[in-house]
């Protein structure tokens, strides 16, 4: 993969652009098929990363290594790093100097200039798409969302260690979110919003006699709930795509960013439902 990365460089500096990206992309694909099998939280995650601390500290990479270490802690503690921890992150491309913090004028190491360092945003899910985009996604990920609910059994809805209703759950948990965020910056000036654990996104206590909410019926409110946010959305002028609010995550964040989340995370889950589904 290193190797990949050297020769896009390489061609970049032939100004080849168009051929560095086949490499680039290649040695992406490779790190993500490298870590399919990843350590997650509650198990080795946190070891994982006490290594890789170790491992940095050794190599002579200091940037990072005490936010990263502060971070840890904070996890361990069962605590949520803000940006207020974890400052902006920048990466010299001309020489691999870490950032973190506004970032200078001048890289320290090479003397590169500020515009020429690559951005590590905290989520890729808020990149900005065009509204159009944003609606047709939304009306198409409903759509299969809804033909995989369709081919889904009651009664397998809860096998596995994320099951098909949890999931579905979840979705109609981060539509409620999601959506529900990017309508305030509609309705209020800058609203300050209040960081959430994920895993808690569309969990709810269905209470021992009231058994588990059928799919059928979440189903039928995500629906709803998504009918209404392409009609509200769809009805706004184009500046007020561009409002917007503050997350102690994430920093400020617009409707059109608010709403790429949305539709990028769901569309992250659509294959795991119909790994579901089919069983």
């Amino acid at each position: 993969m290193i190797r990949l990365l050297a020769i896009a460089r390489g061609l970049e500096d032939e100004g080849q652009y168009n051929v560095a990206k086949l490499f680039r992309a290649t040695a992406y694909g490779i790190g993500v098929r490298a870590t399919l099998d990843r350590p997650r939280p509650n198990s080795d995650l946190y070891e994982a990363m006490d290594d890789a601390i170790a491992d940095l500290r050794e190599a002579g990479i200091d940037a990072p290594v005490a936010a990263m270490a502060h971070a840890l802690m904070t996890l361990r503690a069962g605590g949520f790093p803000m940006l207020d921890d974890l400052p902006e992150t920048n990466v010299c491309r001309h020489c691999g100097q870490v950032m973190l913090g506004e970032p200078p004028t001048v890289c320290p190491a090479c003397r590169s200039r500020r515009l020429t360092f690559q951005p590590f945003p905290a989520v890729w899910y808020t990149a900005p798409i065009e509204p159009e985009q944003i609606l047709q996604a939304m009306v198409v990920n409903l759509s299969d969302i809804e033909r995989i609910t369709t081919e889904a059994s009651e009664d397998r809805a809860d096998e596995g260690v994320w099951p098909f209703r949890a999931i579905l759950a979840h979705l109609l948990g981060s539509e409620e979110l999601l959506a529900g965020r990017a309508r305030r910056m509609l309705d209020e000036d800058e609203p300050v919003f209040v960081s959430i654990d994920p895993n808690d996104i569309g969990v709810t206590d269905d209470g021992e006699d009231a058994g588990p909410t059928l799919i059928g019926v979440l189903l039928e409110d995500l629906s709803q709930a998504r009918r209404d946010t392409i009609e509200r959305f769809s009805a706004i002028p184009a500046e007020a795509w561009q409002r917007g609010g503050s997350h102690p995550e994430f920093g400020r964040l617009t409707v059109t960013q608010q709403l790429a989340y949305l539709v990028r995370h769901e569309q992250w889950h659509l294959a795991e439902m119909e790994e579901r589904a089919r069983g």
